[in-house]
């Protein structure tokens, strides 16, 4: 994956949340706009949070055929 997502939320219920998807070589800039609309919303008392992809739990489990052992 090459972006990650992160939830805005306002210190208001009243005013709405922005999500906002960058991508990874936008975050490494110091000066660049994600980083500059991150301290103007922090500014404001506003709480962000990464939100991370899930693993994927789905990996095949096998049974070694001499032990009997999952794998």
């Amino acid at each position: 994956m090459n972006y990650k997502v992160y939830y805005f939320y306002p210190p208001n219920i009243d005013e709405p949340q922005l999500v906002m998807m960058v991508h990874n070589d936008e975050l490494k800039k110091r000066r660049g706009p994600f980083k500059k609309t991150w301290r103007r919303f922090e500014a404001k008392g506003w709480s962000i949070q990464e939100i991370k992809p899930k693993e994927k739990k789905y990996a095949k489990k096998y049974i070694h055929p001499q032990t009997g052992d999952i794998v």
